[in-house]
């Protein structure tokens, strides 16, 4: 089985930096406490997902594990080569969250937005349709919908350019009518 490739190694291989006021940077060292590894919640969403050569580029990649605010966002002007920012969310942000910071991103750069699960109701998803901004948001769903409504409300998604199901046992059945790019990603023993 193929792993179909996302866009999160380019923090790895690109460089990182992380903002976010009192927030300590990431540790990305073999062995080392904190980043990613620490939290299961984001560990189980990103662990899997790895680069496609075609998405390789030189500059850098910008972190953050919350929503990046307007100052957040205008600081990334100020950092050398930035294309991407990674903004990894343990939880769909509430109806009505801030989400005017993306419009401020520096021209060459966008937004990588990696969510967990479905959506949980329509404002949810809806407040992501308004944002502006170069945004690319990947979904990391741990199973089929539970309705093709589910689907038909990915669809409508405008800036969702993947989803990725984490599947013991991959299998399209339920995402059938999904209209985005599908991977599975499943655990080794």
């Amino acid at each position: 089985m193929r792993l179909v490739p996302i866009f999160l190694a380019a923090a790895a291989l690109t460089g990182c930096a992380t903002f976010g006021g009192s927030e300590a940077p990431e540790s990305r060292g073999a062995g080392g406490s904190g980043g990613l590894g620490a939290d299961p919640a984001h560990a189980r969403i990103v662990a899997p997902l790895v680069l496609e050569p075609s998405e390789i580029s030189l500059g850098t990649t910008i972190e953050f594990h919350r929503l990046p605010t307007l100052g957040d966002l205008h600081d990334v002007e100020r950092v050398l080569g930035a294309r991407h920012v990674l903004v990894t969310l343990s939880e769909w942000p509430a109806p009505g969250a801030d989400l005017s910071a993306f419009r401020l991103l520096p021209e060459g750069c966008d937004a990588i937005v990696i969510l967990p699960d479905y959506p949980p109701d329509h404002a949810t998803l809806d407040q992501w349709n308004f944002a502006t901004g170069p945004i690319r948001m990947v979904l990391v769903v741990f199973g089929p919908p539970n309705s093709n409504a589910v689907i038909d409300d990915l669809n409508r998604m405008r800036y969702l350019e993947r989803v990725v199901a984490r599947m013991d046992e991959p299998s399209r059945a339920g995402f059938e009518r999904l209209q985005r790019p599908l991977s599975f990603v499943t655990s080794a023993g």
